[in-house]
């Protein structure tokens, strides 16, 4: 049986408050404004925050988030996880 992604059966419910400061989040993980997360933006945040964060654990990261499997984070993926996070859907440990 494959490994269902957590975010996937999430139902959107955010305010537009939450919407704005998804977004926001967002845009601080995109940099370089090219309108989608990347491994190596994950991997620049968790450098600049001085975590250390095995290469194996971080394509996981995007993989759980990565509804599509096209290897980038969407704004909209981005935020299915952030209202299953909010909601209790998504515990952030399993991330």
């Amino acid at each position: 049986m494959a490994k269902q992604n957590a975010a996937s059966n999430v139902s959107l419910n955010l305010t537009k408050e939450e919407m704005q400061a998804a977004k926001d989040r967002f845009n601080k993980l995109d940099k370089d404004k090219k309108g989608h997360i990347t491994v190596n933006d994950l991997r620049r945040y968790f450098r600049e925050h001085n975590q250390k964060i095995d290469e194996r654990v971080l394509h996981e990261l995007l993989n759980e988030v990565d509804l599509n499997k096209n290897g980038e984070i969407e704004i909209a993926e981005f935020f299915q996880l952030y209202s299953g996070l909010k909601g209790g859907q998504i515990s952030a440990n399993r991330l």
